[in-house]
């Protein structure tokens, strides 16, 4: 097993490293007395810490150090201390690979030598520095907070931030999340010196004659049977013979791994029907698709999802996946290398006993996980709710939804022709020949950098919008917002582009035989705790781009003889927003039916009553839309004046409204952005409530440690200003809208309807609707996700309002009609009867 003593790393490679030639105090020695058998291992000596020849006594040491005499501790009395790199890096920038591999050595000599009960790590560098042969994410925000058992050091490790980025960060709740990491740590200390059982002599593979015994044996300890299978594939509904290869169960103490026989199939069978035998998997929607396309049975007796779960607990992006969990918690680093089982077509010795780890860890990982939601009182409910939430996300994916081929390839063609024609345009344009004639090359359409030099050296265009790091914004706002034809060229190519590369080309690739894609929605990925699709990703279609919308919705089609019903919440965000801001003036518009954001768009342009009264009906929308997009949100979500003003002052010109705001004195910009500090202003004393909800969230999340939804939800860790505000704002409405899934999935199953649920797209539910079940849906509908929701949770104080569009029968999505609830009669008259 390579680790991180693997032999490659015990040579001296310091002559490929040249940061040694650079600095004052080269291959730095370890320092500190370790009383307390610590070594911490940071990223790299800065300049202080480089001239004096010692770790951590610059700005961030110095902070380091106050945090833990906060706790009792002292540096250099209790820790031996040490970096990733020896040698101070240029500007004190990071570590690059190399170097940090060439300092690995002297790592791995120091921790032989002194035989550490831990190693805390500081930062990114030195994870990746000591994780350097595991395939996961280094970054620090994943590894934070862990106390992981290593093997090979004999030791656990406790990931934590560097000092250096919090106060390089300057915020409140991540100085806070550092000092309550520390004070973690150091609680960890009395820990017993870790253990590392040979788990694969807890794996049995079993044959066909010994699998009713193994049950047996399983079934007598009334512990839920955690069960994996190894398959042909992810996908079986897209696989032309899908095929399961083995199975393996465990309650997390033994586990039996057995290939799929005729004998064990028909044994088996018998335990996934039976509902008095309780079951868990990591990722139940996997196993269950499989049980239904392979046995042709639905199983009964799901208890627990140790994937879903395990999001609820944390819900950190990329900390789900089994193997990574059973490394943090215990250890073991080398299970699933001794098999490649993307490249096995049948069963085999090592197939077998990667099965049998897989049900092993999941079962000993629910153990875990029910003691842990024992001792976090509240979270059950979370993890209910998501747990019902895959397990109608299962039904959808087997429903599928029906799309033409014919219409996607021919569709493709035409657009590759199109993006043909585009491209020569611009390629030899006049633009493209002054580039080539001022730098030298081609213009490359696809870099940044060649449009930068273009549009603002060439052509002079005035730098509006930056990018994060600095440069000036060539997006897709900015070229919309050049009155240059080759701009808006380039946003049509573009727009092809992705249409063509992102939409189409996953509709092709994931049409399943039968004429229909099964896109995954999944619980376990996004730390808002809303869902995200894939394999295609249903929820990234467009929907504001009318050519696009048309192109890709043209090709999405019902079952036959049946409509597209789509149903969406209206205006969900702002009712979340005014259940948790409690704002009267907020609440008394969703209670009135007042128009908030006609009432905004009306100061953000300076219109007065009647003059709004004598707008053209399509620009009033379009004002309408960009105030509450580009201002009343953002100003929700944590935005300021300064970030609003530039994009409202792009629509006022796109919109050609400047005349009008000219009138009003205001000539250029710069009025504008002062006139928009004064409306800010009035915002605010307007949603005096909501701001002072605003100003309270920091200081509550500093002083628990986490943000907690009205639906038992959780996050943790460091979170910006913004993601204060909006996360639990979009969850909880992403909640609203699981919870009203769930139960209309189910009422549609216990009454046995034609009517199918296939896609769920944030605030919307789409179904494939049996035209003589359209009043019955859409009165289940109206029902369930505005009424009985709400006598669920009594935190939802305003009412709730739901939208439907509907096709006609055999209609693509496309040329869905908007339809009011106004009762049975009024529904029938504005759809067709055939």
């Amino acid at each position: 097993m390579r680790g991180f003593f693997s032999k490659e790393t015990l040579n001296d490679p310091c002559r490929v490293c040249e940061l040694k030639n650079g600095c004052k105090s080269p291959k730095m020695e370890l320092t500190g007395y370790g009383e307390k058998q610590i070594l911490v291992i940071g990223e790299g000596p800065g300049e202080q810490e480089d001239r004096t020849g010692v770790q951590l006594i610059g700005p961030a040491g110095q902070f380091f150090r106050e945090v833990l005499a906060e706790n009792g501790m002292e540096l250099d009395r209790d820790f031996w201390k040490t970096n990733a790199v020896n040698c101070r890096p240029p500007e004190n920038r990071a570590p690059s690979k190399k170097e940090m591999k060439a300092c690995r050595p002297r790592i791995l000599s120091s921790i032989r030598k002194l035989k550490p009960k831990f190693i805390w790590l500081l930062g990114g560098s030195a994870v990746e520095s000591f994780y350097m042969d595991l395939q996961f994410d280094c970054s620090i925000s994943l590894w934070r907070k862990r106390c992981i058992p290593d093997y090979e050091c004999q030791a656990y490790v406790i990931p934590l931030y560097h000092p250096a980025y919090v106060l390089h960060n300057r915020e409140a709740s991540l100085e806070q999340v550092f000092r309550d990491d520390v004070k973690w740590a150091i609680s960890c200390l009395p820990r017993s010196k870790p253990s590392f059982p040979d788990y694969r002599k807890q794996v049995r593979i079993v044959s066909d004659d010994e699998l009713s015994a193994a049950l047996e044996n399983l079934l007598s300890r009334k512990l839920p049977l955690s069960i994996d299978y190894e398959t042909s594939g992810l996908n079986p509904y897209k696989i032309p013979d899908p095929t399961i290869f083995t199975i393996a169960i465990s309650d997390g103490v033994d586990s039996y791994s057995f290939a799929l026989t005729e004998k064990t199939r028909a044994i088996f069978e018998k335990v996934l029907v039976d509902k008095n035998v309780h079951k868990v998997a990591h990722n139940v929607k996997f196993e269950e698709k499989w049980t239904r396309v392979v046995f042709g049975v639905k199983t009964k007796g799901w208890v627990w999802d140790t994937m879903i779960a395990q999001h609820v607990l944390d819900g950190r992006s990329k900390s789900t996946g089994l193997k990574f969990q059973v490394f943090v918690r215990y250890g073991e680093k080398g299970y699933g290398k001794e098999v490649d089982v993307s490249k096995l077509t049948m069963t085999s010795p090592a197939l077998l006993l990667y099965n049998g780890l897989d049900a092993l860890f999941t079962g000993k990982l629910y153990l875990d996980q029910k003691a842990e939601f024992g001792r976090l009182k509240g979270l059950s409910t979370a993890n209910q709710l998501f747990f019902d939430g895959t397990a109608a996300f299962c039904d959808l994916e087997e429903n599928g939804i029906s799309i033409s081929k014919e219409y996607f390839e021919k569709q493709d063609l035409r657009l590759e022709k199109r993006i043909e024609r585009m491209k020569s345009k611009l390629d030899n344009g006049v633009e493209a020949s002054d580039f080539k004639r001022t730098f030298g090359k081609p213009l490359d359409l696809g870099s940044p950098k060649d449009l930068r030099s273009l549009f603002f050296n060439l052509l002079k265009v005035p730098v509006g919008k930056k990018t994060t790091v600095g440069f000036a914004s060539v997006d897709q706002e900015v070229l919309e917002s050049l009155s240059i034809p080759f701009a808006m060229d380039l946003v049509k190519y573009r727009k092809l582009l992705k249409i063509r590369n992102t939409y189409f080309g996953q509709f092709i690739r994931e049409l399943c035989p039968d004429g229909k894609i099964h896109p995954s929605f999944n619980l376990n990925l996004v730390k808002t705790y809303r869902s995200s699709s894939d394999s295609p990703n249903f929820q990234n279609i467009p929907v504001r781009d009318e050519e696009s919308k048309k192109i890709i919705r043209s090709g999405i089609f019902p079952s036959q003889g049946n409509r597209l019903l789509e149903v969406d919440y209206g205006s969900l965000e702002v009712r979340i927003m005014a259940c948790y801001t409690k704002d009267p003036v907020l609440i008394d518009y969703l209670v009135s039916g007042g128009d908030m954001h006609r009432d905004e768009a009306k100061h953000t342009f300076l219109f007065l009553d009647e003059e709004w009264d004598q707008l053209d009906k399509s620009l009033a929308k379009d004002l309408r839309f960009y105030s509450k997009n580009m201002k009343v949100f953002p100003y929700f979500y944590g935005s300021y004046y300064k970030s609003c003003a530039w994009d409202l002052w792009g629509v006022s010109g796109e919109l050609k409204i400047r005349n009008h705001l000219r009138g009003k004195r205001i000539r250029d910009y710069d009025d504008f952005l002062e006139y928009m500090i004064e409306d800010e202003k009035r915002f605010w004393t307007k949603f005096r409530v909501f701001r002072e909800w605003q100003n309270g969230v920091e200081e509550s999340y500093i002083s628990r440690g986490y943000i907690e939804y009205f639906t038992g939800f959780r996050v943790g860790g460091f979170l910006s200003h913004n993601e204060l505000l909006n996360y639990r704002i979009q969850g909880t409405a992403f909640h609203c809208l699981l919870w009203s899934l769930i139960k209309l999935n189910n009422r549609i199953k216990k009454e046995r309807l034609r009517t199918k649920i296939i896609g769920q797209i944030h605030d919307s539910i789409v179904f494939d609707l049996h035209p003589d079940e359209t009043y019955l849906i859409l009165q289940l509908c109206q029902e369930v996700m505005t009424e009985d929701i709400r006598k669920e949770w009594d935190w939802i104080i305003v009412p709730l309002e739901v939208e439907f569009e509907v096709t006609e029968i055999d209609q693509p999505w496309y040329y869905k009609k908007e339809v009011k609830w106004d009762g049975p009669s009024a529904i029938t008259s504005k759809i067709s009867a055939n």
